[in-house]
């Protein structure tokens, strides 16, 4: 008995080629079906975050930041609405009240002296700044009335700042934070001692520029049992005798619990607090003639809009529609070298790039005819960056990349984009370690971020964020999904009929599969079925807990059973003699589904002609032409 296995289903999905043409083992078409390790696997579900906002809608923003004591947080903006959530989107609070308008978001990091902050800003909005330790409360840096309005991104110590709706392509640099842009406040009177333990109070500053947030405060009494609380900057005080209290540190708000009474006399609060629009890293002026250190604005006039601006090797990548800027600044803060980098080298929206440690990933459709999905990385050989194509594999004709997003995930770039939806209705999942690609899935996604090693997606088609791969359905409906393999000829090239068909894997009791062949570019016709329940599948269990894809557990981090099922599928009566066989699989159930490995087996030689569709008839030699 003669045996061709199959398994090791490294190659993903390669439809650029024909399918006789491509590896055996590679998919030349399917959905919802990737590559874990060696084995292929129908990919994991989607669960929303929280209680679910009804209707339809669109994320604008979805981001991930940090609180003083690096715990994530993660945050949403959709409409005019900017929440946040503390247990991994469980639950939602808003900041403030519809504080946001109706459009694309960006969200930057960034922590100094002053604290850990967040600031979410957008073309027509203005920028808002979040201290972290007091995610309620916000401050309005600019509003739609002021200049410095667009898109943000903190990079070496400053805000780069484009997309402005009257300047779309130039980049605005501000002040870099050098660390001195405070001003002492020292004993400012707060309240006096009544012979209780509780005070409470706001700080002076706040009153004399809204755009101001403190840090660093201390209160104490002057008089009886003196206790001085200090700043822990995560907006808690600790008392010397054991008292405890709070900081707002964007409204100034302060309590402060004694560990015993306090006589009559002063309390006093010594702190520092910052204006970051002045002199700081949203102060975008310069003097006449500039200064290190000042803002400033760089030209780059051709190649149509900036879309997003990436860092990589101390570079500036600021890619345009059409064409890619560099932007080096040299050590002294006072020659900048601006040039482009690349001419139709650009991307179609804001989100279609991710900077990692491997290069710069970006959607190229500079020609829109002929979109690559592309990594800017350094070259040994050429001693250069280069932008390279990862697409070639891929015909992407049939989808549209005008909103694509973009984001690394691990050993993942994953890529949204559109085919048939007027937003994003498939997801590209492009392996870096393997240089591979899934088959496309259809996670609906307009924005991305990671969470504790978690891919969050924000909805295309609603107002909420999603957890993807996350455990075994679309919010209780089955998967939609196939996968059709290469068109093989099992390595002899001429007529032969196939007896038997052996297959093996994973699968979990509520789950099913159906198997399909064509020959030789006939119809799809069915020739089993593979059931969890079936009696070919083991009773002990297998875990599946570990990584399927990412870094994340399969199922919301709890382990899953699976149990091994095999089996021999008796061919004799099913299929004529054939010279190219090629195999599709579509689950039908809900549940962790894998292949491992399939065989041809008892394979059966016949004459070595065509088949007998394409054999050339003898009343052909007679065509009149």
């Amino acid at each position: 008995m003669n045996i061709l296995s199959v398994k090791n289903f490294i190659q993903g999905w390669i439809n650029k080629i024909e399918a006789r043409s491509i590896p055996r083992g590679a998919f030349s078409d399917g959905k919802n079906w990737q590559i874990d390790g060696d084995k292929m696997i129908l990919r994991n579900g989607f669960k929303i975050l929280g209680t679910e906002v009804a209707g339809t809608g669109k994320i604008n923003g979805i981001h991930t930041t940090f609180k003083p004591n690096g715990d994530a947080v993660l945050m949403r903006a959709y409409s005019t609405k900017l929440l946040y959530s503390t247990d991994s989107g469980e639950s939602w609070t808003e900041i403030g009240t519809d504080i946001l308008l109706d459009e694309d978001v960006t969200f930057t990091d960034f922590s100094n002296l002053a604290g850990y902050q967040v600031y979410v800003s957008s073309p027509s909005m203005g920028v808002i700044k979040i201290m972290t330790a007091n995610l309620g409360s916000y401050t309005q840096i600019y509003t739609t009335t002021d200049s410095y309005r667009g898109y943000i991104k903190a990079l070496q110590q400053r805000i780069f700042l484009w997309g402005r709706e009257d300047d779309k392509t130039g980049l605005y640099l501000s002040h870099l934070d050098v660390g001195t842009n405070y001003t002492t406040i020292t004993d400012e009177i707060v309240d006096t001692g009544d012979t209780t333990t509780d005070y409470s109070g706001t700080l002076a500053f706040k009153a004399a520029g809204a755009k101001r947030t403190c840090f660093g405060l201390s209160i104490t009494n002057v008089d009886g049992t003196v206790e001085l609380f200090t700043d822990n900057y995560d907006g808690t005080l600790t008392g010397s005798l054991g008292g405890t209290g709070t900081i707002n540190y964007t409204s100034g708000a302060w309590t402060a619990s004694f560990n015993s009474a306090v006589p009559s006399g002063n309390i006093t609060a010594t702190y520092q607090w910052e204006d970051v629009t002045s002199n700081g890293i949203f102060d975008f002026s310069s003097s006449a003639t500039r200064l290190a250190t000042e803002g400033d604005v760089v030209r780059q006039d051709t190649g149509g809009d900036i879309e997003n601006i990436e860092i990589y090797k101390d570079i500036i990548y600021c890619i345009h529609e059409r064409n890619t800027w560099t932007l080096d600044i040299a050590v002294d803060d006072l020659t900048f070298t601006n040039k482009i980098f690349r001419a139709n080298v650009g991307m179609p929206y804001l989100r279609s790039s991710s900077a990692t440690g491997d290069g710069i990933f970006l959607v190229d459709d500079s020609d829109e005819k002929d979109t690559k999905i592309r990594v800017m990385s350094y070259s040994e050989a050429a001693e250069q960056v280069i932008p390279i194509s990862i697409s070639d594999t891929l015909d992407l004709s049939d989808y549209i990349f005008d909103m694509a997003v973009m984001e690394e995930w691990g050993d993942y770039i994953v890529v949204a984009c559109r085919k048939t939806l007027t937003n994003n209705d498939t997801l590209l999942v492009y392996n870096k370690v393997y240089k591979r690609w899934d088959t496309p899935l259809d996670y609906t996604v307009s924005a991305l971020t990671t969470l504790d090693g978690v891919l969050i997606a924000g909805d295309s088609l609603s107002n909420n964020a999603l957890e993807l791969f996350s455990k075994y359905d679309d919010g209780g409906s089955n998967i939609s999904n196939y996968v059709v393999m290469n068109n093989d000829n099992i390595d002899l090239d001429r007529l032969k009929r196939l007896k038997k068909f052996k297959i093996q894997g994973l699968i979990q009791k509520n789950q099913s599969f159906k198997i399909y062949t064509s020959i030789d570019n006939a119809s799809y016709i069915e020739i089993a079925e593979i059931k969890g329940t079936g009696s070919y599948v083991d009773s002990s269990a297998v875990s599946i807990g570990s990584t399927v894809i990412g870094r994340k557990e399969i199922g919301g981090g709890s382990t899953g059973d699976a149990y091994n099922y095999e089996t021999v599928i008796n061919l004799s009566r099913i299929l004529d003699d054939f010279e190219y066989i090629k195999l599709k699989f579509e689950a039908r159930g809900l549940g962790y589904l894998s292949i491992s490995e399939y065989q041809f087996r008892d394979i059966r030689l016949k004459k070595n002609k065509l088949p007998k569709k394409y054999i050339w008839k003898k009343d052909l030699h007679y065509l009149q032409f």
